[in-house]
């Protein structure tokens, strides 16, 4: 039985003979004062409060009734709303939408109850939570000044001792922390600067550099809102240089806390604008990039060249365009013609496919849809490579025999071993904007679509907010959403998808952009939009663990470099859960409890079949297998990890490790099956039975209804790696231990539903919404079924926001021209 699984990938670069202390932290120079070096804390911990302290609230101390406060969270606002009679807080209400789930949200959930116990805001953060804890603590405080009428304490004067400060904090790379060097005066923040040796994705990170660090500078402040698309990175800058202007104020002999002179709010301006344009594009990643570049050489042929005759706008509420788009390695390409005429032949017999795509689907995609993918995917290819794009040729995808795929630059692996830089891919898009803007496009950034604009049932245009508050109506005679999906809206997750075919509801990780909310989904809807698929299964190729925890070292392996982020290959016992969690030598289950899949597909391409989360389970015999031997297999977890750990090397820490994963809500213990089962909220006959069967097949081999497991072990990229041997069964005797992983996704599959010219249809399923179109993910549910998971062709997504989008810009162009327009 042949399976290819991911548990091996980048084994090489994971391996390691022995365990080896972090590498020691560069020092900064300083320029007048000594420098300093520090790192923002994972946790804000709290000073012990005495009995009398607590009792210092006292008579007198609050004005009787409910106050509310708000600040920045991770997400998004944080509002902490507490009640107090005269002497004491009585309740707390904590809201936190837009937190992470399973990390945010443990913030949001446990420090209510903290709170009103300590009799204080000055409570401990929620481990792997430190940004939102903070917004909690800094909105209760306000909350309590209110209470005792008071103004939250901001100081007049700041006092530092001037020099150069350094400090770390974890940004999005997980392996790394992010260094920033904040330059002061005795009492302003003169410059901030990132160092350019980082793990980050280059081009997110330079939206937040170019955006957001003027802000904090201008406005003095570290706390200014962090920037759409750029959020992780964003938050590692404002914690590093807190942390940074702290050493600075405690230098000059003050406080900790005196760093609060530094938590000063962006101005929100009132203004409000009205522009118009002939095509609105809601959304700059690949589709909506593509649309407004394909809308705006229409016209630009159109009027003769000239580019004062373009009149197309796209906005965008991220900081950059190019979305995941430019985040990904590669579009599905059908057959594209410059590289069918260099190869004398077509790649793919195209009725073949089309057969295949839709037997897969069961009749459930609208052919006319596939049609377009199939017919115009290789034009929008070669159309992408006029623009300054590069792609090498079609190959076979992951699983399959048609050649396809066409990754960015030399291809999947280049000449050098590594995969395409994320820097050179942002590239591409650059040469596009240049072309864009050459021809007369128009784009804004930091711009937020909120509302279409009807009128008698026609969409004439849309309302739009900036970051900085200013409110924009946009006039348009057709708009094109490209909202990419809504795998960053928990809500919507939870109300659209189903558990029909399998258990999709609830919160998933995203690895994808969060800024991909579904607004531009959730606005066609009120506009009378229908949808199309719109609950198939998430688009998963990556398992994982929930959250990560960053308590131990993590160590460099000198002279070898990693195929993904293309710096020096790492591992770390904060991987140790996840390894565990993803092992394809033990048996995972569903949040039911029942096994859902071979576990060797656990690492890349199988979690989804249990929904959001699941547990791998483990016996104490074969933990202690893991701390005598090591592990036999062990994955990296792709791109969410830090490095993994070695194969075949004792693990002496794997129990201290266990214990500090179970304080991030990722271990489960119990000393029978049936405690276990308790522990995990599943039913305890369920995990029991489905220990047995595992363990039965194991013993024998016989499956009797259980999913086989793989002979042998496959790279994704389809090299033999050797006969598997993970077939060893849970055992009987306890304590038995649950490690809780997690499907991490790119975005959802499903969404609006369209025709052939990309026009957003109404409820009915046949009528047009005069004016509006839809391309990408917002759309790709015409392509796939809810029934099974998005096609593993390879690149379809990608290639559908291309196409799609290209096909979508001449049609709304088109639509615009018209004399009765």
């Amino acid at each position: 039985m042949r399976k290819s699984i991911s548990t091996l990938l980048g084994l090489t670069m994971a391996m390691c003979t022995a365990v080896s202390g972090c590498s020691s932290q560069p020092a900064a120079t300083s320029t007048e004062a000594p420098a300093k070096t520090t790192q923002a804390p994972e946790t804000t911990q709290a000073p012990e409060t005495t009995a009398a302290e607590t009792e210092g609230a006292g008579k007198g101390t609050y004005i009787p009734g409910t106050y509310t406060a708000t600040a920045k969270g991770f997400g998004g606002d944080v509002t902490v709303t507490i009640t107090v009679d005269e002497e004491s807080i009585t309740d707390v209400v904590i809201e936190g939408a837009q937190e992470t789930d399973g990390i945010g949200s443990r913030a949001v959930e446990e420090l209510g109850e903290a709170i009103k116990t300590a009799q204080s805001f000055e409570v401990d953060g929620v481990a792997g939570a430190t940004v939102t804890s903070k917004a909690i603590q800094m909105a209760a405080e306000e909350a309590l000044a209110q209470a005792r009428g008071e103004e939250a304490g901001v100081q007049a004067s700041v006092k530092m001792v001037p020099g150069t400060y350094t400090a770390q904090a974890q940004g999005f790379a997980k392996a790394e922390l992010l260094e920033v060097s904040v330059t002061v005066s005795e009492d302003k923040i003169e410059s901030i600067e990132v160092n350019p040796d980082n793990g980050e994705t280059a081009t997110v990170l330079q939206s937040a550099i170019d955006l957001m660090i003027p802000r904090m500078i201008e406005n003095q402040s570290v706390t200014v809102d962090s920037i759409c698309g750029a959020t992780v990175s964003s938050n590692a800058i404002k914690a590093a240089a807190e942390a940074a202007v702290t050493e600075a104020m405690v230098a000059a002999g003050g406080a900790e806390s005196d760093v609060k002179a530094f938590y000063v709010q962006e101005p929100v301006s009132q203004a409000k604008e009205e522009l118009e344009t002939d095509v609105l594009v809601i959304g700059m990643g690949g589709s909506g990039f593509s649309a407004a570049m394909s809308a705006a050489q229409a016209q630009y042929e159109a009027a003769g060249k000239d580019a004062s005759k373009v009149s197309v706008l796209g906005i965008d509420k991220a900081g950059k365009y190019g979305g995941t788009s430019a985040l990904t390695s590669s579009p599905m390409a059908v057959n594209p013609p410059s590289m069918v005429a260099e190869k004398g032949s077509d790649f793919v017999d195209t009725a073949v496919f089309k057969e295949d795509w839709m037997n897969y689907t069961e009749g459930d995609a609208k052919e006319e849809l596939v049609d377009v993918m199939i017919g115009k995917s290789g034009e929008t290819l070669d159309w992408l490579m006029d623009l300054g794009f590069e792609f090498a040729k079609p190959v076979p995808g992951f699983g399959t025999p048609y050649e396809v795929v066409c990754y960015y630059g030399e291809g999947f692996v280049g000449s050098d071993g590594q995969t395409t830089s994320k820097s050179v891919v942002g590239g591409f898009f650059d040469k596009m904007m240049e072309a864009y803007e050459e021809i007369g496009g128009k784009y804004l950034l930091e711009t937020e679509g909120t509302e279409l604009i009807l009128e008698d049932g026609k969409v004439v245009g849309a309302k739009a907010e900036g970051a900085d508050g200013t409110q924009y109506t946009i006039r348009a005679k057709a708009v094109i959403l490209a909202g990419g999906g809504f795998a960053g809206n928990p809500e919507m997750e939870e109300k659209y998808l189903t558990n029909d075919y399998y258990p999709l509801k609830g919160t998933w990780n995203l690895f994808g952009c969060a800024q991909n909310d579904g607004k531009t989904i959730e606005m066609a809807l009120e506009a009378g939009a229908g949808t199309y698929n719109i609950s198939v299964p998430p688009m998963v190729h990556i398992g994982g663990i929930p959250v990560l925890i960053h308590d131990y070292p993590v160590n460099k392996i000198d002279g070898q470099i990693d195929m993904w982020t293309h710096r020096t290959a790492t591992w770390s016992l904060n991987d140790l859960p996840m390894v565990m969690a993803l092992s394809p030598d033990t048996m995972a289950v569903n949040m039911e409890g029942k096994r859902f899949t071979d576990e060797s597909g656990l690492a890349m391409m199988d979690p989804w079949k249990a929904g959001p989360e699941f547990y791998s389970i483990w016996s104490d015999a074969r933990i202690k297998d893991v701390q005598e031997n090591g592990f036999e297999y062990a994955s990296t977890g792709l791109f969410v990890n830090q490095g993994g750990v070695p194969v075949n090397t004792p693990m002496p820490e794997i129990y201290e490790v266990l214990d500090k994963a179970a304080e991030y809500g990722l271990v489960y213990k119990g000393d029978t099956i049936e405690e276990l089962a308790e522990q995990i909220g599943v039913d305890k006959t369920v995990l029991a039975e489905s220990v047995k069967g595992y363990n039965a097949y194991c013993e024998t081999g016989e499956a009797n209804g259980e999913i086989e497991k793989a002979d042998r072990i496959y790279s994704p990229e389809g090299a033999d790696l050797g006969e598997a041997h993970y077939k060893k069964g849970i055992g009987e005797e306890g304590p038995f231990y649950a490690v809780k992983g997690a499907s991490w996704c790119y975005s959802t599959a499903g969404g609006l539903d369209v025709d052939a010219q990309m026009r957003v249809l109404k409820e009915d399923g046949t009528t047009p919404i005069e004016g509006l179109y839809a391309v990408g993910t917002d759309t790709i549910g015409v392509l796939l079924t809810e029934k099974k998971e998005y096609v593993k062709y390879g690149g379809a997504a990608q290639g559908w926001a291309f196409t799609s989008g290209k096909e979508a810009g001449a049609f709304a162009a088109a639509f615009a021209a018209q004399p009765s327009l």
